[in-house]
C-alpha cells in the first residue's frame, strides 16, 4: 500500500497504524507512507525504515515486530 498524504495533514502520526490495523495489507505486504522532513516515523509499530530523497521521506512498515 502507498500512501501520499498532503505533508501538513493533521493526522500524518495515526496513519501508519490506521492502514496496519485495516485489514487491507497481506501477512507479507508493505504499507509505504510518502511524508515531508517534519514526521518521524522510527517509533511506530512495524516501522522498518526510512528512505531519504532531498526533503521526500518515504517510511516502511509491515505486520511484523520490528
Amino acid at each position: 500500500i502507498f500512501a501520499v498524504p498532503p505533508f501538513d495533514m493533521e493526522q500524518m502520526g495515526k496513519l501508519p497504524q490506521l492502514i496496519l490495523n485495516s485489514g487491507l495489507l497481506t501477512p507479507d505486504g508493505l504499507v509505504i507512507i510518502e511524508h515531508g522532513d517534519g514526521t518521524n516515523f522510527e517509533k511506530e509499530k512495524g516501522f522498518e525504515d526510512t528512505r531519504k530523497y532531498g526533503h521526500v521521506n518515504f517510511s516502511v512498515f509491515t505486520l511484523g515486530e520490528s
